[in-house]
């Protein structure tokens, strides 16, 4: 009971629940018993739309020293596994992101990247928001 009391005053309880070690079964199920789901992100597009490609981008140019090799290969399948079970549940998703995520050096797979958000965006319940950038003088 404690633990559910310390859990509902953090601002992400189910991490309190959540382990390194369950490959993300914990959130995944948070996720798929969500009625609606939401994500923001500023520099990078929200993980639960990004495809393959945009994977690869991220593997490509990651130079953070983890201690140890992350399993690139079992990332891309979850995230990939994640995004075709909400595509098939259909569940209602807000995604905002900053136009700096488009802005960057998509490298070569650019137009891969760009085709597959389309495709994404013009799901029926995905409302994918691009938050502009304002050049205003004070």
């Amino acid at each position: 009971m404690a633990n559910l009391v310390k859990a509902a005053r953090a601002n992400d309880w189910c991490r309190e629940y959540a382990t390194l070690d369950d490959n993300g079964w914990f959130y995944q199920q948070c996720e798929d018993n969500a009625s609606y789901l939401a994500f923001h992100s500023y520099s990078l597009l929200p993980s639960l739309i990004q495809g393959p490609a945009y994977y690869r981008l991220i593997r490509g140019t990651t130079k953070v020293n983890f201690g140890e090799d992350p399993d690139w290969d079992s990332g891309l399948e979850f995230r990939m596994e994640r995004r075709e079970r909400w595509i098939a549940s259909e569940r209602p998703a807000l995604t905002v992101m900053s136009e700096a995520a488009l802005a960057v050096d998509l490298g070569p797979e650019r137009n891969e990247i760009l085709a597959d958000l389309r495709k994404i965006a013009a799901l029926p319940f995905a409302d994918i928001r691009v938050h502009p950038f304002l050049c205003q003088s004070l």
